[in-house]
């Protein structure tokens, strides 16, 4: 199984909530942790291997532990 490349894409940083096209609604608080939704509009836009790995607040910046 392949492992994936490990990079961090978003630390710390808060998502606004959902998105619509061309207008960015107000925030409004929600659950510590929900479900990861993407989405597809027909573009030519491909997700593959998706990982999704919840850090302890402890962990070393830059850790590779994965597993």
């Amino acid at each position: 199984m392949p492992k994936p490349d490990r990079l961090l894409d978003h630390d710390n940083e808060p998502f606004p909530g959902p998105a619509s096209h061309r207008n960015r609604r107000p925030y409004s608080a929600h659950a510590d942790a929900l479900p990861l939704t993407l989405q597809y509009h027909r573009e030519e836009v491909n997700f593959r291997n998706v990982w999704v790995q919840e850090i302890s607040d402890d962990a070393p910046l830059g850790s590779t532990k994965a597993y």
